[in-house]
């Protein structure tokens, strides 16, 4: 944090502090570099503990705010859970304000408004999408959502909108401070066909574009987004064709619909909303032809499970519930009352061809086990519901990857 002439506390110049504050901690501060700093070891670590009370306090005052409309148990994680997205947010800018990078990507963990992350001033914000998600902070509704999610945009600076249909909560604070809003379908948009795409945006065009190496429907849409966001920097971070193409061919996302290589196929996907189901099931019918779905399927309490549920319900045959731990964590069983109360039950009738099945499973990993032991080689297998839920699984994938013969 920073402090202008008026007194007035700015984060501006947040990775420039931090620096200022790690050479003060590890007693190099030169009087000549940082007026402001002193040369005494001990004072200078009294000057540094400044800034980041101050964060916490900022943090504190998070809390309050949203803390007073959540009960009691909501609300004791509530300050769990910012005051360590700060610390986090502070250790992370820490790590990397000493390090010569020509970019850093930071992601918002929870909104934007009241993120961690939002202490510093980017040089340029991209909202991907607005969905209802982490309801009992944001909001109900899309336009509230959208509104935290605004609040990482900043004055004279571009603002990415990929959502297709932005709500207008977002679009009036972009105007209202100034920001330099780009609009899918408006500022930028894209069109492809069955081998390569095109993006253009404000005056510019980029051809023969290879897809995304990430599968899914949705990568267009973000890869277009990403597209907007070079295009707006380009002057501070210019960025050849010939490196676009690489990236776009070599990106990879643990998690993101990640399709993992072997038989029975399994698919790992950290979706846990209505929105992201909605993305899963459209990827799911553009695979080839699987006899059955499995589903290795943990969900959080305070995530719309029957929203989920809605989305899948016709796609998957075989439901193994798993427990996930925490005070957040629903049980398997939980997960089966909600599939029993949305007509899920176990059934099987040959001659109409329906063979479908709820069990529970201690773990996502259990679970994952089990799915391979009932799968036939043709069939595949989705774990899905949470980030908790793919990372529990993950034993069970490396055992499944590590028996899998190298391909020739």
């Amino acid at each position: 944090m920073a402090g202008d002439n008026n007194g007035k506390i700015s984060s501006g110049d947040t990775a420039r502090d931090i620096a200022k504050v790690k050479e003060a901690f590890n007693g190099t501060a030169s009087i000549d570099k940082h007026p402001n700093i002193k040369l005494d070891y001990a004072l200078g670590k009294v000057m540094v503990a400044l800034p980041i009370a101050l964060l916490l306090l900022m943090g504190l005052h998070v809390l309050m705010t949203k803390v007073k409309t959540a009960d009691n148990e909501q609300g004791e994680l509530g300050v769990v859970r910012v005051v360590g997205m700060i610390v986090v947010g502070l250790v992370m800018l820490l790590a990397f304000s000493g390090q010569p990078l020509d970019a850093l990507v930071m992601e918002i963990g929870l909104g934007g408004r009241l993120d961690a992350v939002n202490l510093v001033d980017a040089d340029c914000a991209i909202v991907t999408s607005v969905a209802i998600d982490h309801a009992q902070w944001l909001g109900n509704d899309r336009e509230t959502i959208a509104l935290e999610k605004a609040h990482i945009f900043r004055p004279d600076r571009p603002a990415i909108c990929s959502d297709p249909q932005p709500p207008q909560s977002l679009v009036r604070h972009a105007e209202e401070i100034g920001a330099d809003l780009w609009l899918l379908g408006r500022d930028y948009n894209y069109a492809g066909d069955r081998q390569q795409w095109a993006w253009t945006g404000r005056g510019t065009r980029r051809s023969g574009l290879a897809y995304p190496a990430l599968r899914g429907m949705n990568q267009l849409l973000n890869a277009s987004g990403v597209l907007a966001a070079l295009q707006a920097v380009r002057g501070q971070l210019p960025v050849s064709a010939q490196d676009i193409r690489r990236g776009l061919s070599l990106v990879e996302m643990p998690g993101r619909f990640q399709v993992l290589p072997g038989q029975p196929t399994i698919i790992l996907d950290v979706g846990h909303n209505p929105h992201a189901a909605g993305h899963l099931v459209a990827n799911l019918g553009n695979m080839a032809y699987h006899p059955a779905t499995y589903a290795v399927f943990g969900m959080l309490s305070d995530k719309d499970i029957d929203g989920v549920i809605a989305h899948l319900a016709n796609h998957v045959d075989h439901w193994i519930c798993c427990d996930l731990p925490g005070p957040r964590g629903t049980t398997a069983q939980m997960l089966a009352d909600h599939l029993h109360m949305a007509g899920i039950d176990d059934l099987v009738d040959r001659r109409k061809g329906i063979d479908r099945s709820v069990v529970c499973s201690t773990t996502p990993d259990e679970g994952l086990r089990l799915a391979r032991r009932q799968a036939g080689p043709d069939d595949r297998i989705i774990v899905f519901g949470s980030f908790l839920t793919v990372a529990l699984a993950l034993p069970a994938v490396r055992e499944d990857l590590s028996a899998t013969p190298p391909s020739n």
